[in-house]
């Protein structure tokens, strides 16, 4: 098979950890089986993110990797204020956070990322992010290069609930956003909901990848139900940020124990993930927080669990990443959403367990004390659907990457 290069920016890659990490290094995984040999211009590791070797499992042993550094102007521009050059320092602080606090890679990222692309011969140029800067990168070398740039949304930046810019931010966040939209001979969403509004934001072309799971990190899932055991095991998999706010589930939970529905022997619930911490301490004794863990290890958390979590809210185009991976083990999931969003419209999709609408207490009090029943009966309920879920691995998503190269450096 004659292969093609394409050139990938994205400031995280293996061995960084994190929620994002994962779909661009899948991608890598996939791609040269599929006629394509990616290049990947990356940052240098950063002390403070999570690290995870086991995501270099499967990757390619000889994918030319360039690690740059970035320079911190945030940093710079506090020491030069202390030091008396004010004016300086404030400017500098000002363009640290624009588009992200990645900015300072950008210099470095371009300089290398021309040689790289030029030395594997590259034929598109495809960014993925956020962080944004990355499409700052990539917009910028495949301007400079003359090659066609495909701009891979893992999340929308200017619509997201999270985004806090304001006044000047504000506005030139949503410019460049729309810019990008517009220039990009090819964007990629996570979700239709997302594709759609992009497209009606002006983007010339839009489509959706979803994300999915790999079947190798799941080795023999779906797997039969847990052993009933001491305590009915909840399990929350990932990263909580903004619209997976867990404390919900927690409080309502603490309140079963507390009048005594739930004896508090008989539960338990683990969260693995980072960046979650500042929002609930482990405070109660059937709470366990494990923090960050490594890719490879979760499959043996997800064995252990009886009942997967899933929570999101305020953002109905977005698809929870979790989602997949969890549908995959035959895990029964808890799922406090949306009802009308696209996370909770792929769980009915797939019959992945029981929904919750999300801010509905008494409805979620309902369900935890049927699953405690049900638990104490032997008679949870099944996972997913697997022909559903089967649809939705990473392999899949690499293939419907590399058709849309295809056409993308046809034209």
């Amino acid at each position: 098979m004659v292969r093609r290069h394409c050139l990938v920016v994205c400031s995280r890659f293996p061995p960084a950890g994190g929620s994002g990490v994962q779909r661009v290094a899948k991608w890598a995984r996939h791609l040269p089986a599929l006629g394509w040999s990616p290049a990947v211009l990356t940052m240098r590791e950063r002390p403070g993110y999570p690290r995870d070797p086991s995501l270099l499992a499967g990757l390619p042993s000889d994918p030319p990797v360039e690690r740059t550094r970035a320079i911190d102007a945030w940093v710079l521009g506090s020491a030069l204020g202390s030091r008396g050059v004010h004016a300086i320092g404030s400017a500098l602080r000002l363009t640290a956070s624009f588009p992200d606090a990645d900015v300072g890679w950008v210099p470095s990222a371009v300089v290398r990322g021309l040689a790289l692309a030029r030395r594997h011969r590259a034929r598109v140029v495809l960014s993925s992010a956020p962080n944004w800067s990355a499409h700052l990168v990539g917009s910028l070398l495949a301007r400079l290069l003359g090659l066609p740039w495909v701009a891979d949304f893992r999340d929308e930046w200017t619509d997201h609930p999270t985004f806090v810019g304001r006044g000047l931010h504000a506005r030139l966040a949503r410019r460049l956003e729309d810019a990008w939209l517009a220039h990009a001979d090819l964007v990629i969403a996570t979700s239709r909901a997302s594709r759609d509004r992009f497209r009606e934001r002006g983007a010339r072309r839009a489509e959706a990848i979803r994300n999915g799971f790999d079947p190798d990190d799941l080795p023999g899932a779906p797997w039969a139900p847990a052993p009933r055991g001491e305590a009915l095991s909840f399990l929350y998999a990932g990263a909580v940020y903004g619209p997976s706010d867990p404390r919900t589930f927690l409080s309502v939970l603490a309140r079963l124990i507390e009048r005594g529905e739930i004896p508090a022997s008989e539960v338990r619930v683990r969260f693995a993930g980072a960046w979650w911490d500042h929002r609930v301490e482990a405070s109660h004794p059937w709470l366990e927080v494990l923090g960050y863990v490594e890719h490879a290890s979760l499959a043996e958390e997800y064995r252990r669990a009886h009942v997967l979590l899933l929570f999101m809210s305020g953002w109905p185009r977005c698809v929870l990443g979790k989602l997949f991976e969890c549908a995959a083990t035959g895990r029964p999931c808890l799922s406090c959403v949306q009802p009308d969003g696209e996370t909770a419209r792929l769980l009915r999709e797939a019959r992945a367990g029981i929904e919750v609408p999300w801010g509905d207490e008494g409805a979620l009090a309902e369900a935890i004390l049927g699953l405690h029943r049900a638990w104490r009966e032997d008679r949870l309920p099944g996972g997913a659907d697997p022909a559903v879920v089967s649809q939705w691995t990473r392999r899949r998503g690499a293939e419907q990457l590399a058709a849309l190269l295809d056409e993308v450096v046809v034209h």
